[in-house]
């Protein structure tokens, strides 16, 4: 017999957490252990009954994502899934750095939020399809328009792959080991990229490059 999943509810909305707490325990295998309705409550429940899961909502009192960031940070063993009517994409970005595994939400069905927590409890990474599908459709964009503006500036493909790293505020050595090159490589395209930007140090590149990004404006090369 499989192991009942453990399940603690936070938001700040009573008839919500009765009725996510209800839809929940509803299926098999479910077992709610937590309810609360503050960032407070979160880390009390994470603390004393250190649930499987976590639902929380990122609006309510206390902040739900600084909960959700401190949460992950103590108790690793949580998986946490927010549960919100926000579609920002800065907050779902968030929310996956910081290591939740669950964006849903709020208004999906009882058969949709009990397959979201099913699925996250299994291992896998669950986001509002339409959430999921926009964000990946920014980022394709994104990448689009930077690939094109790199070309515009004159810099080769490996070099755009540094400069993005190097906007990321990582040093050489680990620009190196996300792209798989030494450490040397690494300093030998900046080299090339600081003389194609005119710029006379790594500093320079970054002001430079936010600047030019920012206004959408191209690079001329030496001499701008």
């Amino acid at each position: 017999m499989a192991d009942t999943v453990r399940i603690a509810v936070v938001d700040d909305h009573p008839l919500l957490l009765q009725g996510v707490s209800q839809t929940l325990s509803a299926r098999s295998g479910f077992s709610v252990v937590g309810l609360g309705g503050s960032a407070a409550d979160a880390l009390r429940i994470a603390e004393q009954e250190k649930p499987d899961i976590m639902l929380l909502d990122i609006s309510m009192p206390g902040d739900g994502m600084e909960a959700a960031k401190k949460i992950s940070a103590r108790h690793r063993a949580i998986k946490l899934i927010m549960l919100t009517v926000s579609e920002r994409d800065d907050h779902l970005k968030t929310a996956l750095e910081i290591g939740v595994r669950g964006y849903v939400l709020k208004g999906v069905s009882g058969t949709e939020l009990q397959a979201a927590v099913q699925a996250v409890h299994d291992g896998k990474t669950f986001i509002t399809p339409e959430l999921a599908t926009r964000a990946l459709y920014n980022q394709v964009r994104s990448q689009s328009a930077a690939e094109m503006r790199f070309a515009n500036w004159g810099l080769a493909k490996r070099e755009s792959e540094v400069v993005v790293l190097l906007r990321e505020g990582k040093t050489n050595k680990e620009i190196g080991d996300a792209l798989g090159l030494s450490e040397k490589t690494v300093k030998r395209h900046m080299s090339s990229i600081m003389k194609k930007l005119d710029a006379k140090s790594r500093l320079e590149v970054v002001v430079l490059l936010n600047r030019e990004t920012d206004s959408g404006d191209g690079i001329s090369g030496s001499g701008r």
